[in-house]
């Protein structure tokens, strides 16, 4: 149930013999059947890593961003409107506080261009694995997960929010071009990626 893309990807017989090697190696240590695959990806690099089928493991990754996603706390994401009001020269200073669910991934593979050919609906699973790397950011909002596409300088920047940065750190931080920062804001707020605004502390 968490890895159905991979699983269509390689046939059922071959996902059956990875599940075994992959419960020897990682036994579970938990009640919670969720956990049971959060070391999935880590065992299949480990496992493909000399293969030509060592994109699969980032395949792996992205399907196990996608359910830890739909499982994370739920907390209210805010809009674009709390930023309305605050000062030019405060706005660089402020941290965002992004949902518990959003989580961050890179492939050397166009892996959310393979994950989304390979839906139930779609008929045909080709995806030319020579386009390229693909950054993806994961998170849950109120109609469901949402898996976006992002550039690299987009997928730094959001990282280094993630990990408390000031807009201003974030963006020195990255390779996201200036003029490019309202736009980014803008889709994380109406995609409901951000639970709070942190001010600058006061002097």
């Amino acid at each position: 149930q968490t890895f159905p893309v991979l699983r269509r990807r390689v046939g059922d017989d071959y996902f059956r013999q990875l599940s075994h090697q992959y419960r020897r190696a990682h036994p579970s240590g938990a009640g919670d059947l969720h956990e049971v695959g959060r070391c999935f990806a880590d065992f299949l690099a480990g496992h493909l890593s000399a293969s030509p089928y060592a994109w699969l493991a980032e395949l792996a990754r992205l399907e196990w961003a996608v359910a830890d996603a739909a499982v994370a706390a739920d907390v209210p994401a805010v809009g674009v409107q709390s930023l309305a009001g605050l000062a030019p020269d405060v706005l660089a200073d402020i941290r965002l506080r992004l949902v518990p669910s959003l989580r961050l991934v890179t492939a050397s593979v166009p892996v959310l261009t393979l994950w989304q050919a390979n839906q139930p609906a779609m008929e045909s699973c080709t995806t030319d694995l020579a386009a390229g790397p693909q950054c993806v950011v994961v998170h849950r909002a109120p109609d469901g997960v949402q898996l976006r596409s992002v550039g690299y300088g987009e997928f730094e920047f959001v990282a280094a929010v993630e990990s408390d940065q000031t807009l201003a750190e974030a963006l020195k931080e990255s390779s996201l071009q200036e003029e490019r920062l309202a736009q980014l804001l803008h889709w994380l707020f109406a995609d409901a990626a951000v639970a709070g605004i942190r001010l600058p502390a006061s002097d």
